[in-house]
């Protein structure tokens, strides 16, 4: 089964690139979908969309993340930052309660509180840290533990939720359909398509269309990188969790 896109769609170039794309053309439109595919997976890679299965807003999935907590050896801390999975929803979160990682584990489930739709109750454990992007939306990026503190070790917290930056759907759509076309249309000009190339056999106005395409490639390429500066999240890198 072909890949089925999500950001951008053969359409979506074309209208870029001002030609129709086919079976027969250089690049096909088989071509063309593998060059979304892998362009739609870096998106997904750098958690700015939803999964294949999901839609705008919902994010990604894991489950069972162990969650390493940093400090003094058996120090209780409050607060718990974890890099490089913006949280939207929580789905569980547990403490470890057993002393030795050879142990076998013991759990104990928290409760989230401070969130839209919480009812209001004394028996909630933590809340999310959260902050806003460039475009308005929040996503939690640790938890502050008011209650049944963890204690700092390797694996001291167990968390299952869902994760994205939630780059705006039109962004995306923009970025993935920018970026693919930069790549069609250097492939239709070194194949000689489309026909309004290949129409040209040398000369003075051949060298002069083939100038221009690649001064709208390098517009695009302006583009793109406006869209990363300006919509996209600076990811400090080194991980604190596993």
């Amino acid at each position: 089964m072909s890949y089925q896109p999500k950001y951008t769609s053969e359409k979506y170039v074309e209208r870029l690139v001002r030609f129709d794309i086919t079976n027969e053309t250089s690049p096909s439109s088989i071509e063309v979908n593998e060059i979304i595919e892998e362009v739609e997976n870096e998106i997904d890679n750098r958690k700015l969309g939803w999964a294949d299965d999901a839609s705008y807003g919902t994010g990604y999935s894991i489950s069972n993340l162990y969650i390493d907590v940093p400090g003094d050896e058996d120090e209780t801390v409050t607060e718990v930052y974890l890099r490089g999975y913006p949280i939207i929803s929580m789905i569980s979160l547990y403490r470890r309660t057993s002393s030795e990682l050879y142990d076998t584990p013991v759990w104990e489930e928290l409760t989230q509180g401070y969130y839209e739709g919480w009812t209001e109750a004394s028996d909630s454990h933590y809340k999310l840290i959260e902050v806003t992007g460039r475009d308005g939306q929040k996503y939690g990026i640790g938890f502050y533990f008011y209650k049944k503190k963890p204690k700092s070790g390797k694996a001291r917290l167990k968390a299952s939720f869902t994760y994205s930056y939630l780059v705006p759907q039109t962004i995306l759509r923009e970025y993935a359909s920018l970026r693919v076309a930069v790549r069609v249309l250097e492939l239709a000009i070194a194949s000689g398509e489309p026909t309004r190339i290949s129409e040209y056999t040398g000369g003075e106005l051949q060298s002069f269309v083939a100038s221009q395409f690649n001064a709208q490639i390098s517009n695009w390429k302006k583009r793109i990188e406006e869209i990363e500066e300006k919509h996209f999240p600076r990811v400090e890198s080194g991980p604190i969790s596993y």
